[in-house]
């Protein structure tokens, strides 16, 4: 998760209890989500107005949503190898950030079996019921979502994808295991910045030979009922509206409010417009499902501290929480807190699994 804590519009910044020199100030601080409270050194680390360009297929029509796949063998998965690459055509596809929120659909596959993925990523093929689904694990932001949905797409042809995992809540109506539904996303930090302040523009894609962005990316409809209808039979508190993407986690409560009224959104994640902005350029459906990690007067700011990072040793790791841990005794209850709010999350992902694998397979 990241602090973005950015001021704008003649709102000035304050920095140790003073008043910044700048009506725009940003601090970012990456800290991507892990498996564990202290994981082992192991592994490097506006709205409105545009609409999504048409997309004009070559091949054949998309199949609908719940076209019937070939069964997998009795008593396991298709011995035969997949064509060219590895599923069969039209298979559905999950992707999440981390190791732990992959897991989620761990009890749900059937004969689960890696396949190749790109470095930093890890893909697994199961069976759900009589059909089978692809898992990929594809890091945290914007970048690797967007090379991981390249590889599914450009490889498997998959004929829905489905992004899984946790959020952090914009909406005071939100508590910690609320599931949100996405209809749109909106990659709100992509934009212009100067000295009065941010302005979201969202990417420049190239079309009718010209350079136009896209502020919100609208997701498929759907994929967004089948996901609102399984939360409901799961008996899940569902939100359906705008989330947006960023490439920071955000952990301060004022940051959060900010970024909840200026985009009118419900909650912010790293990977959702990648995801949208790639699978829709091929013209395959999206959806985006969230589960609260941490509410809106949740303050984690600090907590990027305790991350390992690429090249450190183990000893200079736990000396440096060591220090952390005796200069602010709070960090350590802050941290099972957050710690907490994330397991509250998964197990909402889990229950919402149930009920909406048998709906789209």
């Amino acid at each position: 998760m990241v602090v973005w804590t950015t001021y704008h519009h003649g709102q000035a910044g304050k920095k140790n209890g003073k008043n910044s020199d700048f009506s725009c100030r940003a601090r970012l601080t990456s800290l991507p989500r892990r498996d564990s409270l202290f994981p082992e050194p192991d592994v490097c680390r506006g709205e409105a107005g545009t609409v999504r360009p048409e997309v004009r297929r070559t091949g054949p029509a998309r199949p609908p949503l719940r076209q019937h796949l070939p069964p997998a063998q009795e008593g396991g998965l298709s011995k035969d190898p997949f064509p060219g690459s590895g599923t069969p055509s039209g298979t559905v596809a999950f992707i999440a950030a981390t190791p732990e929120e992959a897991a989620c659909l761990q009890p749900f596959l059937r004969h689960p079996s890696p396949l190749p993925a790109p470095p930093g990523m890890a893909l697994r093929r199961g069976g759900v019921g009589p059909f089978d689904v692809l898992v990929l694990t594809c890091g945290v932001g914007k970048v690797p979502a967007a090379a991981g949905t390249m590889y599914l797409t450009e490889r498997y042809q998959p004929r829905a994808l489905v992004l899984i995992g946790t959020a952090g809540s914009l909406d005071p109506r939100l508590g910690i295991g609320d599931l949100v539904v996405a209809d749109e996303v909106l990659p709100a930090d992509v934009g212009v910045i100067h000295s009065q302040g941010f302005g979201q523009t969202g990417p420049g894609l190239c079309a009718e030979g010209r350079l136009l962005f896209h502020n919100r990316f609208p997701l498929d409809g759907e994929m967004v009922e089948a996901a609102a209808t399984s939360a409901s039979r799961a008996a899940l508190t569902c939100h359906r509206g705008r989330v947006i993407t960023c490439d920071q986690v955000v952990l301060d409560p004022g940051l959060r409010a900010y970024l909840g009224k200026t985009f009118q959104a419900l909650a912010v994640e790293m990977e959702g417009s990648a995801v949208a902005q790639v699978a829709g350029g091929a013209g395959i459906p999206v959806a985006v499902i969230r589960a609260i990690s941490d509410e809106m007067e949740h303050d984690f700011v600090g907590l990027e501290e305790i991350l390992p990072y690429c090249g450190e040793s183990r000893t200079d790791l736990w000396a440096r929480r060591y220090r952390m841990l005796t200069a602010d005794g709070s960090i350590l209850s802050r941290a099972r807190e957050m710690r907490r709010g994330t397991r509250r999350a998964l197990a909402s992902i889990g229950r919402f699994l149930e009920a909406f694998l048998p709906a789209i397979t």
